[in-house]
């Protein structure tokens, strides 16, 4: 009933364990992977994958990113077997029932939906900006069917949500059609050659912001410039809120959260990736660890009394490059002895020995007789955020 569409580019090692942990958080949803990897870590995920799923998946070797992201895309769903198109982020995790993603897509499927944005729940306000609508309810899903006088219901409340993001399980029809359209646009090249020619208006001394005019010509051009650079990544696929042009569709929203970014929060005055909600990473929460100098660390030393004992966790959630490459810290034991507790795990450690963990993780360290240890945080330059958990 569902295929799963993954056409990504996998460059770092971080990136590759982010997909690992997101494969197995659905790996059973379906029996049709359509996979193309493409970067440097490519030969890796391919094992991994191939190991995993063996004969449900079909792998693509489509790595001229020059034929564009879309036009490689499209050769790929002409494989897929079931009606309704999953499209796969690496970086997004499944924190549902894999039942309750298949209910879903039955669902779907019922109501011949659309489209469905699977992620970016953030406590419901996604959901909750569509109660302005007469939605449909239903067992996992309520739907509605948007036309132009529906969306503008919509905008006039206030709310302005993307019509279609990449995030998303999509009729294969519909997701065709839309990479179809991105074939049709301009090359980037006439998006730089727009914006040189407003400056040089603007030199003449006409006064006008270049976004808001370079909006109002792509619409009347039908929307055939592209706001982004590159067509080797699939940012026009996805729809703002003023894409009237795209109108109607039947679109579907969950009941319940699914699926979570794992190290982005969006808006930082909102925070809500698993990271910095402490519930990622998954694996290696607490490793032991030899001590010795590091760099880029700063060193505190500290007593503990037999029977006390300190318990946080904390990020810098704040910046978004810290959070792709999680922070760990490290403690080392100068005398006594002490117990780490990182959820379930335990180390004990004596003199000598020390332990490493996530820190944005709850960690607990118990002093189990009179002790001193070294603690070795991270120097980043940035105040820690402390988690309540």
């Amino acid at each position: 009933m569902l295929t799963i569409f993954a056409n990504m580019l996998i460059n770092s090692t971080e990136r590759l364990e982010h997909l690992k942990d997101s494969f197995e958080s659905f790996a059973d949803t379906s029996d049709d992977w359509l996979i193309n990897i493409r970067g440097k870590k490519r030969e890796e995920t391919i094992a991994f994958l191939k190991s995993r799923l063996g004969n449900k998946a079909t792998f693509f070797e489509l790595l001229d990113d020059s034929r564009g992201w879309s036009r490689n895309s499209l050769d790929m769903l002409a494989h897929a077997k079931h009606s309704h198109v999953f499209v796969w982020l690496e970086d997004h995790m499944n924190i549902a029932p894999q039942k309750y993603m298949r209910d879903v897509v039955a669902e779907m499927a019922e109501r011949s939906v659309d489209y469905l944005q699977y992620s970016w729940w953030q406590n419901g306000k996604f959901t909750r900006q569509f109660e302005v609508l007469p939605l449909t309810r239903g067992r996992t899903i309520d739907s509605i069917f948007i036309d132009r006088a529906t969306w503008r219901t919509m905008l006039k409340a206030g709310n302005k949500p993307h019509l279609v993001s990449l995030l998303g399980i999509f009729k294969k029809e519909f997701l065709q059609k839309l990479l179809r359209r991105d074939l049709h646009m301009f090359p980037a090249l006439f998006t730089k050659m727009l914006y040189r020619a407003m400056t040089l208006l603007q030199r003449f001394g006409l006064r006008f912001e270049q976004k808001i005019w370079f909006g109002r010509i792509n619409r009347m051009s039908g929307f055939r410039f592209r706001p982004f650079s590159t067509y080797e990544a699939p940012h026009d696929i996805e729809k703002p809120y003023f894409r009237f042009d795209i109108l109607p569709i039947r679109i579907a929203l969950l009941h319940q959260e699914m699926f979570v970014c794992m190290d982005d929060d969006d808006d930082p005055n909102d925070p809500y990736a698993l990271m910095t909600r402490g519930l990622y990473p998954i694996r290696d929460l607490l490793v032991s660890w030899n001590p010795q100098p590091l760099s880029k660390y700063v060193s505190e030393t500290r007593a503990l009394t037999a029977g006390t004992s300190t318990a946080e966790a904390y990020c810098y959630y704040s910046a978004k490059g810290v959070r792709h490459v999680l922070s760990r810290e490290h403690i080392s034991v100068i005398r006594g002895k002490i117990r780490v507790t990182v959820k379930s795990q335990h180390l004990e450690l004596s003199a000598g020995q020390g332990a490493s963990v996530f820190t944005n993780i709850r960690h607990e360290i118990l002093a189990l007789e009179d002790s001193e240890i070294v603690r070795f945080t991270p120097d980043l330059g940035l105040a820690p955020h402390y988690i309540v958990q």
